[in-house]
């Protein structure tokens, strides 16, 4: 993304390719097309894809006309059917994040939020390194031109206040359309599964990246608004309102199954790129001194997959401690998948190879659970 001087220079202000989502469903009547194609054609390395959830007005159609204006800084994603905001603003990150592109971000189609917002947020991302989550945030202040209802205002505040109990996050508005994020391995895992809190799904998604950040809390950064009005027109009802409580309290009430279901979907996600040693069926002293010799003459690997052992023979997790601390004396800090067994899971802690290196059990696979005993497997019967 780049900022235009009046002079005609252009600099840089966050990467090479910046994709913004822009949520439509029925804006016909008050969809600045102007206002984005010339946003678009003054800023360079920008791209916005515009998510039409199967609008039943002419959205479509001003979508495509705008397209023509500026072929090469607007999509258009047409969705066959009315999906709601969230689907869609999660179909326009999934999209989004497979371009390539370095930073994908939302905005209201309403532009309640100025399109120069977008600058300032992709400041944030540029500057700060470590954070990779900005959330626009409608605060009041000294010079700024923030312009709310008070029924607005009110709702938002109790959203923001449940908020940080759902999320652990001093969030102060979750609910601004205006959003931005790096396009990292976290928030493609978070868009990987429909979202459950409707309109609140901002604050859902802050719950799912909060599990994959770590530390979670400078990894996300609010920043205020110059300048915000609230737009005639809005989708959001009094029953939708009603119902938020009780989705929020459903959040707070899941919070904890959440993060670990999307820690665990990172996890597995981060852990299927690194190299490893996989091994099946029976696993013996034998293998522990094949896994011995290669450890000491190759260092292409930091996983041990016993996800799809069967078996496995005495004293094996003893005797995998010393191949893992010689693949730590080497640089590497090795990990170790057990299969979906807890007898498996049991000896691995008897042994300590639990309590000194990063042990995960996978979840899902399916094995012939083992029978232990002092003397070795035994095969179950068919």
């Amino acid at each position: 993304m780049h900022e235009q001087r009046s002079n005609g220079e252009i600099l840089p202000i966050v990467s090479d390719d910046t994709v913004i989502i822009v949520p439509c469903y029925n804006e016909a009547d008050r969809l600045d097309a102007d206002a984005f194609v010339t946003f678009a054609l003054t800023h360079a390395g920008l791209r916005f894809l515009f998510v039409d959830d199967g609008s039943k007005d002419g959205t479509l159609a001003i979508l495509a006309s705008m397209q023509v204006r500026a072929p090469h800084m607007l999509d258009v994603l047409a969705l066959p059917e009315n999906v709601g905001k969230a689907e869609a603003v999660r179909q326009g990150l999934i999209y989004a994040s497979k371009s390539g592109a370095r930073a994908v971000g939302y905005f209201d189609a309403d532009l309640a939020t100025p399109l120069e917002a977008i600058i300032d947020l992709g400041r944030v991302l540029n500057n700060l390194e470590d954070v990779d989550v900005v959330f626009g945030s409608r605060q009041m202040g000294l010079g700024r031109k923030i312009f709310r209802e008070p029924k607005r205002r009110l709702v938002s505040f109790i959203c923001a206040s449940l908020a940080r109990f759902a999320t652990g996050l001093p969030f102060s508005d979750t609910q601004c359309g205006a959003k931005l994020f790096r396009n990292t391995q976290a928030l493609r895992t978070a868009v990987s599964t429909p979202f459950k809190a409707g309109w609140l799904f901002d604050v859902e998604l802050a719950l799912r990246l909060s599990a994959s950040l770590a530390p979670h809390r400078q990894r996300f950064y609010e920043l205020p608004l110059m300048q915000w009005t609230e737009i005639e027109g809005s989708k959001i009802t009094s029953t939708d309102i009603f119902h938020s409580g009780f989705i929020m309290l459903g959040l707070i009430a899941k919070r904890w199954s959440i993060k670990h279901e999307f820690r665990r979907r990172t996890d597995q996600t981060n852990l299927s790129t690194q190299p490893k040693a996989t091994l099946y069926g029976h696993f013996d002293q034998q293998d522990i001194a094949s896994l011995r010799s290669r450890s000491q003459i190759q260092r292409d690997f930091v996983q041990i997959d016993l996800s799809n052992v069967e078996q496995f023979g005495a004293s094996v997790f003893s005797a995998l401690i010393g191949v893992c601390d010689h693949i730590k004396q080497q640089g590497s800090e090795p990990c170790i998948l057990l299969p979906d067994d807890e007898n498996a899971c049991q000896s691995a802690r008897r042994a300590g190879l639990v309590a000194l290196y990063d042990c995960r059990r996978v979840i899902g696979v399916s094995t012939v659970a083992a029978q232990y005993t002092a003397s070795g497997p035994e095969r179950k019967a068919a």
